[in-house]
């Protein structure tokens, strides 16, 4: 995640404040800032993309995208925002 002088730049911009989700992380429930959120699904995305994604990875990633997309703002940036919306159906189409 980009940060600039305690700023997000590029990607995520515009998500200074737009507050916290819960992410299933190890089979548990856990807190993070939206920019957080949106950068570990996306890494988690292409980690398990690379490895191979197995039925209940895609189920879990898929609800840890919708969680972190749900909380994405209208003040975020908006390019980004439609490169995860591919990443997350890309993912639907692995748990169909």
């Amino acid at each position: 995640m980009a940060r600039f002088n305690g700023r997000y730049t590029g990607s995520f911009a515009g998500l200074e404040d737009a507050g916290t989700v819960n992410l299933t992380v190890k089979g548990q429930s856990k807190e993070f800032g939206v920019a957080e959120a949106l950068s570990k699904v996306e890494n988690d995305f292409k980690s398990a993309n690379s490895k191979g994604m197995s039925q209940k990875t895609a189920e879990v990633l898929l609800a840890n995208f919708d969680a972190a997309i749900g909380a994405f703002p209208e003040t975020g940036n908006q390019e980004y925002l439609e490169e995860l919306q591919k990443e997350r159906d890309y993912i639907n189409q692995c748990v169909e």
